[in-house]
């Protein structure tokens, strides 16, 4: 290994980019178990300790807001429009899906695991202001910034 690409190693494990990490489910229903295939493509040499996942539920509420003011005290109403967003997250959990390994620059690493949401959670919806969701972070943890995938919405 030469030394720019010990930098550019360097550089890839600081930010997060040691490894493109993707998931994807199996058919997914609500109390059911659902499956996840996890994909790692390494870009650098990486040790890692875990795989991990993260999953969240997420109620988020999306209202206009529109007021009326009498800005300079003529009696002619000016309007403003707002928009009114709110998150709150109603579940969360965290499970290890695999142990520490070593990853090869240029290799593809796959895992597959399942999650069973617990039977008292609020099912998925989406209304006109209000929805609730479920969401999945995988992450390998490395020394830096673990590369991961992001929140990914389940797609119930």
């Amino acid at each position: 290994m030469g030394f720019f690409d010990k930098i550019k190693s360097a550089v890839n494990v600081v930010t997060g980019g040691a490894a493109e990490v993707n998931v994807s489910f199996g058919e997914a229903k609500f109390g059911e178990p659902i499956s996840l295939h996890i994909r790692a493509l390494a870009k650098s040499d990486l040790k890692i300790e875990k795989v991990y996942l993260k999953l969240r539920g997420i109620e988020e509420i999306n209202v206009d807001d529109v007021d009326y003011h009498d800005k300079d005290g003529d009696g002619d109403k000016e309007k403003t429009h707002e928009n009114v967003r709110k998150q709150h997250e109603t579940y969360e959990m965290e499970q290890v899906i695999s142990g520490a390994q070593e990853l090869e620059d240029g290799q593809e690493y796959e895992w597959t695991t399942e999650i069973q949401l617990p039977d008292h959670l609020q099912s998925p919806y989406r209304g006109r202001y209000c929805t609730h969701s479920y969401e999945v972070f995988i992450g390998l943890d490395a020394f830096g910034n673990d590369p991961d995938t992001g929140w990914v919405n389940i797609p119930f």
